[in-house]
């Protein structure tokens, strides 16, 4: 059960959300593919597309497209390579947006009853970005004595690499070492930036946007999307991080450094769990740490994660093609579980897919709010700064 310092903290969503907007009725959208193929003029591929998807559910997005060649036996009739880039925009609300450009992959042709078919597969920049690998070594030195930040270290790979960097989230703290043999821009910066998440409790989202290099912290999305009626199928599930967790974890780390480094160690157990579950024992090494009380808030933080239950849900709605990984929704299925604030979840894996007559959306949603710790280290700054300006006021 939350304390009521948790309960008081957690977000009120639905304060967040009050303002509502138009209902969205599906098939609403209007979709247009154009193949770009610099230096030559765009072509429309409207009325070649069979159907298409895209799937967003890591770092680099991917997709397909398949089409019909109008001219079976003339390849010019649709002039389509590797390389070549595909924009899908979508139309709605007498309104044109960019939905994604994607990079094709070699093109496979299927010939059948005079008809020719070509499946494309395709990529986002972030292929290009993961393809360079190279060591990556950083250390203080005499004029870096402090080290480096994550966002210091990902802007001169980036430069080295040739990669357009968009938006770095800023870092607070630096790192005095790093040694990566062979790794992407993509890798580097999902290492430094996991340090930035150990000691903040802050998280980042890793994507390529406009062709650009980007690492942005969780944010709200401006827009709630409600899901209710539109859900046409849907598969609950509940799991903790393992299956059979420990009920007792001991912590062991060294104090202080070289000849001097003393052993500590701290014991954390539930006697509420180890009557439920049994008892099972789990040792694990911590190497350095800052003091005894970092310790134990690590075993603490540990054990707990063992038994943190998280509640999913993998729907398929009709298509909403402006939800993206990392957004919020609201999802209303009472009779499961997800009610009250439960019934705010968010999306880490998207799949969208447009045929003739037809889209859907398959979305992997989660109530584990990604977005929450980094938003009480702000309001906890925000305090702290407000308190320093009035204590300066009254001096």
């Amino acid at each position: 059960m939350a304390s009521a310092t948790q309960t008081a903290r957690k977000a009120n969503l639905e304060r967040y959300y009050r303002r509502r907007l138009k209902p969205v009725t599906p098939g609403e959208y209007g979709f247009s593919l154009r193949l770009i193929r610099f230096p030559f003029a765009d072509f429309v591929l409207d009325e070649l597309v069979e159907s298409f998807e895209w799937i967003d559910e890591r770092a680099g997005m991917t997709g397909s497209v398949q089409l019909r060649r109008p001219e079976p036996y003339t390849l010019a009739s649709l002039p389509i390579g590797r390389g070549h880039r595909i924009r899908c925009t979508v139309r709605w609300g007498g309104q044109h947006f960019v939905l994604w450009t994607m990079r094709c992959e070699e093109p496979e042709t299927t010939l059948d009853d005079a008809q020719v078919a070509v499946s494309v597969a395709l990529v986002d920049d972030m292929d290009l970005v993961e393809r360079t690998e190279k060591d990556r070594i950083y250390r203080a030195t005499k004029r870096r004595r402090r080290g480096f930040f994550p966002h210091e270290m990902v802007r001169r790979e980036a430069g080295r690499d040739g990669v357009r960097v968009g938006r770095l989230a800023k870092c607070e703290h630096r790192m005095t070492k790093l040694h990566m043999r062979k790794a992407s821009l993509l890798e580097l910066a999902v290492k430094v930036y996991g340090h930035e998440h150990e000691k903040t409790g802050r998280r980042f989202v890793v994507r390529m946007h406009d062709g650009r290099f980007e690492v942005i912290p969780y944010r709200r999305n401006q827009t709630l999307y409600v899901l209710a009626d539109e859900i046409r199928s849907a598969v609950i599930s509940r799991s903790s991080s393992t299956k059979r967790p420990p009920t007792v974890l001991t912590g062991r780390g060294r104090l202080g450094k070289g000849k001097d480094a003393k052993k500590v160690e701290h014991t954390e157990y539930r006697r509420a769990m180890v009557a439920r579950f049994g008892y099972t024992h789990k040792t694990k090494d911590y190497g350095h740490v800052g003091s005894r009380e970092e310790l134990r808030t690590k075993v603490r933080r540990d054990l707990a994660k063992f038994y943190r239950v998280n509640s999913s849900a993998a729907v398929q709605v009709q298509g909403v093609p402006f939800i993206r990984r990392g957004d919020g929704c609201e999802m209303l299925l009472e009779s499961e579980g997800f009610r009250g604030d439960r019934r705010f979840v968010f999306c880490t894996s998207a799949r969208h897919q447009v045929q003739q007559g037809t889209y859907t959306s398959e979305l992997d949603l989660t109530v584990t709010d990604p977005f929450l710790k980094g938003q009480e280290k702000v309001e906890k700054e925000q305090l702290a700064r407000k308190a320093r300006e009035r204590k300066k006021r009254r001096s």
